[in-house]
C-alpha cells in the first residue's frame, strides 16, 4: 500500500483506484488526487514524523485513462445530481425564490451569533441609564438616597452614618459621617441647596453637603424620636417622630407617632398628631412622607400597606393601596417618592407601582433590584438605593403595564 521515494517522502497507493500519491505528513488520512478518495495512512507516517513538510501531489500519470473514466462516472452523477437538486428543487417548491437575490458565494471572515427568532420585545416603561457603586469602601447597606438642586447624588449607609456624595455621572466626590459606627441612618433628605438632614432615632442634624460640617440640630419640644425624613419643595422638611419605636407594644398607649413639619428656617410650623394609628386605629411604626409641588403630604405605612394622603394644611384626604398581590395592592412596601408632575411611586421589592395624585393607580413596571430607598432629580429621573448599588431610571409612564 505505500512505499519511501528516494526524498524519504512516503508514497501512498489509492486502494480505491491504485493511483500512486506521496503524502504531505499532515494528517491520519490524505485524499486522492485521482479519484478523490479517503486514503488512510499507515501509523508509521503519522505526524509528528513530518511536521513541516508540505509536499504537493504529483500530476495525474495515466498509462489507460479508461479506466480511471469509468470509474469515476458514478461521483461526476451524484455530484450533478446533488447541485441540480440545490438549485432547481427550491424553485419547484417555492416558486417566488428564483427572483430572490443569489446569495454570496462565500462569507467575510468573521464570527457569527445565530439566535432564536423571538418576537420584538415590548417597549421598557424603565430605561436604565445609569448604575454605580463605588467610592472608598463602595456600598454596602444603602437604604437612603437623595438628590440636591444641582444633581448631587447623596446615598446613605443604614449603619455607621456614611453618606457619600456622587455627581450626575455617579462619579464620586466626597463622604462625610453622621455619627458613629453604631449610629443607624433611619432618615435622611436633601433640599435644594444641598444641605443633608439625618435623623438616628435622636433628634435631626443638619450638615453642609459640600463639606460635610455639622450646621446644627432641630430642635423639636416632644425631644428626640425622628425617624424618616422628606424635604418639600419650599426648603422645609417633613419629620417622623416616635414616642417610643422599640419594645413590646400592648396598645397604642405610649406609642404615639407625629408628623412634624419645619420651614426653610429649620422652625416647626405644625404637628400632626397620631396621623396614621388614629386612621388604622392600631401601631404605627414605620412611616415614609413624601410632598408633592403643591405640599400635599403623602405617608407610606409599612404596617399598614398604605398610603395616607394629607392636603398641604396637614388635614387627612385619603388612603389607598392594600395588602395583596392584586395590581395597586403591596406585600413589602419599601420607599415612597413623587415626580414633578404629582403621580407617586410606591416600591415593593423590584415593583414599582405608580398612582397619580389621587390615588388611582396607574400601572407597574418590574426594575433590575430591589428597592430599599429612592429619589427623583429635577428632570424626573428616578435614582434608586439597592443595598450594594445605585441605579438611574427614566420612567415612561405611557408604557406601564396595568397588571402584575
Amino acid at each position: 500500500m505505500s512505499e519511501t521515494a528516494s526524498d524519504n517522502t512516503p508514497t501512498i497507493k489509492c486502494p480505491n483506484c491504485g493511483a500512486p500519491n506521496q503524502y504531505d505528513g499532515k494528517g491520519k488520512t490524505m485524499t486522492c488526487g485521482y479519484c478523490g478518495d479517503v486514503i488512510p495512512v499507515p501509523e508509521e507516517y503519522w505526524p509528528p514524523l513530518f511536521p513541516s513538510r508540505v509536499a504537493a501531489a504529483p500530476a495525474p500519470k495515466q498509462s489507460n485513462p479508461l479506466p480511471w473514466l469509468i470509474g469515476c462516472v458514478p461521483v461526476v452523477l451524484m455530484v450533478g445530481a446533488v447541485i441540480a437538486a440545490s438549485i432547481f428543487l427550491p424553485r419547484i417548491m417555492n416558486p417566488d425564490a428564483a427572483s430572490a437575490p443569489t446569495a454570496p458565494a462565500q462569507l467575510p471572515a468573521q464570527t457569527l451569533t445565530v439566535a432564536r427568532a423571538t418576537a420584538a420585545p415590548t417597549p421598557a416603561a424603565a430605561q436604565h441609564t445609569l448604575v454605580f457603586g463605588s467610592g472608598p469602601g463602595k456600598f454596602t447597606d444603602t437604604r437612603s438616597i437623595a438628590v440636591d438642586g444641582g444633581g448631587y447624588i447623596y446615598v446613605g449607609e443604614y449603619t455607621g452614618g456614611r453618606i457619600q456624595v456622587f455627581d450626575s455621572s455617579g462619579k464620586f466626590i466626597s463622604q462625610f459621617f453622621a455619627g458613629n459606627s453604631k449610629t443607624l441612618l433611619l432618615g435622611m433628605a436633601v433640599d435644594y441647596k444641598g444641605d443633608v438632614y439625618v435623623a438616628d432615632g435622636s433628634d435631626i442634624a443638619k450638615y453642609d453637603g459640600k463639606n460635610g460640617a455639622l450646621l446644627g440640630k432641630l430642635a423639636y419640644p416632644g425631644g428626640p424620636g425622628f425617624g424618616e425624613l422628606a424635604a418639600s419643595p419650599d426648603g422645609g422638611l417633613i419629620g417622623m417622630w416616635y414616642q417610643r419605636r422599640n419594645g413590646i407594644f400592648t396598645s397604642r398607649e405610649g406609642a404615639r407617632e407625629d408628623l412634624v413639619k419645619f420651614n426653610a428656617d429649620g422652625k416647626v410650623t405644625q404637628v400632626i398628631s397620631a396621623p396614621i394609628s388614629a386612621q388604622t386605629e392600631s401601631v404605627e411604626l414605620e412611616n415614609a412622607p413624601a410632598v408633592d409641588g403643591r405640599g400635599n403630604i403623602y405617608v407610606l405605612s409599612r404596617m399598614s400597606d398604605a398610603v395616607f394622603v394629607f392636603n398641604p394644611e396637614g388635614k387627612y384626604v385619603s388612603r389607598f393601596g392594600s395588602s395583596g398581590s392584586q395590581p395597586g395592592q403591596f406585600q413589602n412596601p419599601a420607599a415612597i417618592a413623587v415626580d414633578s408632575r404629582g403621580y407617586v411611586y410606591i416600591a415593593d421589592s423590584r415593583d414599582l407601582s405608580v398612582f397619580d395624585g389621587s390615588g388611582r393607580f396607574v400601572g407597574v413596571v418590574t426594575l433590575d433590584q430591589p428597592v430599599s430607598g429612592m429619589a427623583f432629580d429635577a428632570n424626573d429621573d428616578l435614582y434608586i438605593a439597592s443595598r450594594t448599588s445605585v441605579e438611574r431610571y427614566t420612567i415612561l409612564l405611557a408604557r406601564l403595564n396595568t397588571g402584575r
